[in-house]
């Protein structure tokens, strides 16, 4: 079997990690053939972080294509072109996009190419296909297949498509070994003692994800709780207004460590130290893969109810779910520090969903069998 990927960004963000970690997951498995298609433009002064990831994932490239990482009217035509004739060659039975540009650009290719050649598109949003007009068009039109994060898009794609598309629901995937609970964690690093717990954050930071609850919520569970500590993983020009100076001004210095942004196996070992990941807000990934990988380090989630979270946490067994209050959350802070048995029980539970649900197994397992379903449908007639 081989499948063309393509993905519409050249930033390392949104849904280009899990795409490509996926890409690359389908790619070890024998039989199957995967070449990505990525943007090749950068920002000023910035370098094509997907080309180089794909690199050092090692993914074959396929070169000669724009796909910038929002429509652009007037590169969208070459990149047509360039996929039509790519198609007419013969060298892939199926493509898979990731993106709403790179879909668009695949279905008009087929159109130009005047070929039957099935096209599946992965959702990160947990909402599923939006409403707009390119959209809309896309999934009558030009889609054979989908990859769905819940039963909530699931479900509005049924009903835009009224179920002739074939579809899975499925996460990406999480590398199991990389994130052992087992493995060594980073403590001492963070200046942390055995009598400290944990709590750990991992978002940009951007005031949308609730730096201010989070703060006076960590200040209050203190109260109850006084050996937490809060671990902060992230990066972005707001550090020191949405962070730094109100943890100064609320007294929260030497409770608080900023850790910047880390990456491989520090970021691994880091999310090993938490005791607890505390996540408000769902960033440009829909799928939430930070939650996920905590999950597979074993460590319990206090979540939110936004997005994809109550789907992925089940309350009072792998983590607790929390509305967005400062008292409930502080009160769901203290209760699980002072409950460390019962945040240890958390934990496994957390490893066991994800080894059920985020196996890298069981993701190339149902995106081949998606794949098979559709090749055996033959594709949408082009036109």
């Amino acid at each position: 079997m081989k499948v063309l990927h393509l993905l519409a960004s050249w930033k390392w963000t949104g849904p280009a990690e899990p795409a490509l970690e996926g890409a690359a997951v389908l790619a070890r498995r024998p039989g199957v053939e995967v070449r990505v298609g990525l943007s090749s433009l950068q920002g000023r002064d910035q370098e094509n972080q997907v080309e180089k990831e794909a690199r050092r994932l090692g993914l074959e490239t396929l070169e000669g294509l724009k796909l910038p990482r929002h429509l652009n009217l007037a590169q969208l035509p070459g990149d047509v072109r360039r996929l039509a004739g790519i198609l007419k060659e013969g060298r892939f039975d199926l493509v898979h996009c990731h993106t709403l540009v790179d879909h668009l650009s695949a279905a008009l290719a087929r159109l130009a190419a005047g070929l039957h050649i099935p096209l599946v598109r992965t959702w990160y949003d947990p909402d599923g296909p939006s409403g707009s007009f390119r959209e809309s068009w896309l999934v009558r039109s030009g889609l054979d297949g989908a990859v769905l994060p819940g039963s909530q898009a699931a479900g509005r794609l049924a009903r835009k498509t009224k179920g002739r598309v074939k579809t899975r629901i499925l996460l990406p995937p999480v590398d199991l070994e990389r994130f052992d609970p087992s493995l060594p964690a980073m403590r001492r690093e963070y200046c942390c003692g055995e009598e400290d717990f944990i709590l750990g954050v991992v978002a940009r930071m951007q005031p949308h994800r609730r730096w201010d609850l989070l703060l006076a919520a960590f200040r209050r569970a203190l109260w109850k709780a006084p050996d937490l500590k809060l671990i902060v993983l992230g990066r972005g020009p707001g550090w020191e207004d949405l962070v730094f100076a109100p943890a100064g001004k609320m007294g929260l210095g030497d409770r608080l460590v900023l850790a910047g942004y880390r990456r491989g196996r520090e970021f691994a070992a880091t999310l090993r130290t938490f005791d607890a990941l505390v996540f408000l807000v769902p960033g440009s990934d829909g799928t939430c893969r930070a939650v996920r990988q905590a999950q597979a380090a074993g460590v319990p989630v206090l979540a939110s109810r936004r997005g994809i979270l109550p789907d992925l946490v089940e309350d009072g067994v792998d983590g607790i779910l929390v509305e967005e209050r400062e008292e409930e959350l502080a009160r769901a802070m203290a209760e699980i520090a002072r409950d460390r048995e019962r945040a240890r029980a958390m934990g496994e539970a957390a490893r066991r969903r994800a080894e059920r649900d985020y196996a890298e197994s069981v993701f190339v397992e149902e995106t081949l069998g998606l794949y098979r379903e559709v090749l055996e449908g033959g594709g949408a007639c082009a036109g």
